[in-house]
């Protein structure tokens, strides 16, 4: 399905606060949007009034709309692999959000789909597209970093006391906040995530919840090791503003330190001194959280087949992560990862 990107037709399930985010992002694109369908039609119907197009009476509906080429699949979790499968049956170009699934075998089962059918396909993991993210990975080019070692976090706002904790829709901090940081430590770093070891906690939270903080021990396959922090208990003020404190990482190698807020600013030491950039100044958080660069290189995969975006075999790994970090939660030892 290639050709002008003008004549994308687009089709979204699950309408909700990240499919607008991301009908804005292609809004320059001027792609049309055919309509979308949400198992909550209050939903469904603001979404088509702000997007335009209709409302489906069903994901199956939508998928078999022959006017559609393009579905973004904006669901919980526990959904994703399930509709991704559907999607590319239907032969469709599918943006599918992240995680690629909740489970392995989910994940496993939307790659034996794809290998049968290898329509173009994306895991919408947008922190790879940052602004912020983009020009951290040019200085490590740049200086030729050769990283010792790592530290890295993730805080936001209060969200997952919802179906993000739920142990079956969202599956907790390691899926909610886990996936988006092992996507972003191995497209930055370079190296897949080889063994976990994980300390989970619930603040706040509900014993039938799953937990919604996690510290953890990472080594890479390359051998670096590093730690990550991930949990909600932040503040919208501090952690989403503009200039960003939601995400961050510090690299330690010979050549100095870096480190970045993944929507905000990034900064370094060398022998040369100390610097610091804020690479978007453009307040629009469709910019800085990477959204619009990240329609434009959706674009760019529909009409060339390539793309930095995540492939479906690089959602399944992240997803064999996730899976191993929650087992090592429970064993409370070190865990190797099991590739899909």
């Amino acid at each position: 399905m290639k050709g002008d990107v003008m004549s994308r037709t687009i089709g979204v399930i699950g309408t909700g606060e990240i499919a607008r985010m991301h009908m804005e992002a292609v809004g320059p694109l001027g792609w049309k949007v055919a309509g979308g369908y949400d198992v909550d039609k209050d939903a469904a119907q603001a979404f088509c009034e702000t997007f335009g197009g209709r409302i489906y009476e069903s994901a199956q509906a939508l998928l078999d709309d022959p006017s559609i080429d393009t579905v973004y699949i904006c669901t919980r979790h526990d959904s994703h692999a399930a509709l991704g499968c559907a999607a590319i049956v239907a032969g469709k170009n599918v943006f599918l959000e992240k995680p690629a699934a909740i489970t392995a075998s989910g994940a496993r089962q939307l790659l034996e789909a794809h290998l049968a059918r290898p329509v173009p396909f994306a895991v919408g993991y947008n922190m790879r597209m940052a602004p912020a993210t983009q020009r951290f990975c040019s200085l490590l080019k740049q200086y030729s970093v050769q990283v010792s070692a790592f530290k890295a976090s993730m805080t936001g706002p209060p969200f997952m006391d919802g179906w993000a904790s739920d142990p079956i829709q969202g599956g907790g901090v390691l899926v909610c906040q886990g996936s988006h940081m092992f996507d972003l430590l191995c497209y930055v770093l370079g190296s897949k995530v080889a063994a976990v070891c994980v300390a989970t906690q619930r603040l706040e939270l509900s014993a039938e919840r799953e937990p919604n903080a996690a510290t953890l021990l990472v080594r890479l396959e390359n051998g670096v090791c590093g730690t990550l922090l991930l949990h909600d208990r932040g503040t919208a003020s501090f952690h989403a503003e503009t200039e960003g404190r939601m995400v961050s990482l510090t690299v330690y190698a010979p050549q100095g330190t870096f480190e970045m807020d993944a929507y905000g600013k990034v900064r370094w030491g060398t022998e040369d001194g100390f610097f610091e950039e804020l690479p978007s100044p453009d307040r629009n958080q469709c910019v800085s959280w990477g959204y619009a660069a990240q329609a434009a290189e959706f674009s760019r995969l529909l009409d060339t087949g390539t793309s930095c975006l995540c492939t479906p075999e690089e959602g399944a790994a992240t997803v064999a992560m996730v899976e191993a970090a929650r087992a090592a939660a429970k064993t409370g030892v070190w865990t190797r990862i099991k590739q899909a």
